[in-house]
């Protein structure tokens, strides 16, 4: 019988986005898994979209000019089986879980790794997971993309994690990701991609063998229960960005290894629900969770160090920025230095 396989996937005010991904999903040929998808407290009544094409009264229109359509059309069967759940209930009271869409409405956002938490605790209470699979809302998969990740982790018994090939969207030949290589000891160094990506990001049939990282992008990330039972949920203090790079050193911390998955391939929108990778409020947290990041992974030398360093190179490129990113890289620094955490204020 195939491992269980808990698919865990976070919507923020992006439920077009969020179904085109539920579409793909469940073409998968893998088959044992269920989806979990955790509404954080969205203000575009999401959750009402979501049930709504769950039941068939919705869909969603994808260009016929988009390379990545046939992996979401045509759509699933409807209606499709599902439960809806309240964040804040006991989840080990409620009647039947054994729909193949479990939706869950969270009364807060609390971030990205809080709405990840409460399905975590509901597929461990569970107690039948196999595999806990974080998955952006702004992806679409390939039908094999699961079977290949699962299949690929049973290849390392000593990985704790495993990662997938990841593509833009927009440029379905381009590579995103294939992790990263981490060195919190090297302040002058501390990350680099496994490929120089605006080299090489064409090169894509150069990299189909598995191999070791520091860090894997969280868009996609199986982590086994054993691993995830021994560290832990994910830390909730970032917000936006870093938690999961903070998992992957918890991970290596307790002795566990990273692993990508080349032949696990998907296709990533890049934080369009946060306002994309240049928006004021990836700026913000990108720039004040290095702090937080590194306090708990450096020596207190070597932190000082890096933030003294680290504060001066964001200085120094925030001048050449417009007037509202010197405010909010200012203001990103000064909270980082203060030591804040969670939401933030700009």
């Amino acid at each position: 019988m195939k491992p269980k396989v808990y698919i865990i996937i976070v919507n923020y005010n992006g439920w077009q986005d969020t179904v085109e991904c539920i579409e793909s999903v469940l073409k998968s040929d893998f088959g044992n898994f269920q989806v979990i998808v955790v509404d954080n407290n969205s203000q575009d009544e999401s959750m009402n979209y979501l049930i709504d094409w769950a039941e068939g009264r919705l869909n969603i229109w994808t260009s016929p000019h988009n390379k990545l359509r046939m992996l979401s059309l045509p759509p699933v069967e409807k209606p499709v089986g599902y439960e809806y759940l309240n964040g804040d209930s006991d989840f080990l009271e409620e009647a039947d879980f054994s729909s193949e869409l479990i939706l869950i409405q969270s009364a807060i956002n609390g971030g990205f790794a809080a709405a990840n938490n409460i399905a975590i605790k509901f597929a461990y209470q569970r107690g039948d997971s196999d595999y806990i699979w974080l998955l952006n809302n702004d992806t679409v998969i390939e039908r094999d993309t699961l079977s290949e990740l699962v299949y690929g982790i049973q290849r390392h018994k000593d990985a704790g994690a495993a990662g997938s090939k990841i593509f833009f969207y927009d440029d379905p030949d381009r590579l995103q990701s294939l992790g990263s290589k981490v060195d919190p000891n090297n302040i002058f160094k501390l990350c680099k991609p496994v490929v120089d990506l605006k080299v090489h990001g064409k090169v894509i049939d150069s990299y189909n063998q598995d191999f070791f990282v520091d860090d894997i992008m969280g868009a996609s990330m199986l982590i086994k229960q054993a691993a995830l039972k021994k560290v832990g949920m994910m830390p909730e203090e970032y917000f936006l960005y870093g938690e999961e790079t903070d998992y992957n050193f918890n991970l290596k911390k307790n002795g566990y290894k990273l692993v990508t998955i080349p032949k696990s391939r998907l296709y990533h929108k890049k934080s369009v629900s946060m306002g994309g990778e240049d928006s004021p409020l990836a700026l913000y947290y990108r720039t004040r969770n290095q702090f937080i990041l590194y306090k708990k992974y450096m020596s207190s030398i070597k932190y000082f160090m890096y933030v003294f360093l680290y504060t001066f190179k964001k200085l120094y490129l925030a001048l050449s920025g417009d007037k509202q990113s010197r405010k909010i890289v200012v203001k990103a620094l000064l909270d980082g230095w203060l030591g804040r955490t969670g939401m933030g204020k700009f």
